[in-house]
């Protein structure tokens, strides 16, 4: 095989610019791509406590059994995520 072909020719600095510059950007590009397919599928940031939300969380505290304050937490921030949810659909 010769080394004669124009593919094997060096190329000069412009075109080594431009190389870069293109692989640049399709990499960034790509990563954007992921990242947007990734935010979109994760699930909803969270919820900021509101003074009602914190006062139910207090009242979870007062419960005696640790299994019951982890239930009793779980039931406030399900109830806080669909009301959030609800919120955020009937905005569309």
């Amino acid at each position: 095989m010769t080394t004669d072909s124009p593919s094997f020719q060096t190329t000069g600095p412009h075109e080594r610019l431009m190389a870069a510059i293109t692989a640049l950007t399709t990499s960034v590009g790509i990563a954007g791509a992921l990242v947007l397919c990734f935010d979109t599928a994760s699930p909803a940031q969270r919820e900021v406590p509101t003074p009602g939300l914190l006062a139910q969380l207090a009242r979870c505290e007062q419960q005696r059994l640790r299994n019951g304050q982890d239930e009793c937490r779980r039931q406030v921030a399900t109830a806080a995520r669909a009301q959030s949810q609800a919120i955020r659909l009937a905005g569309r």
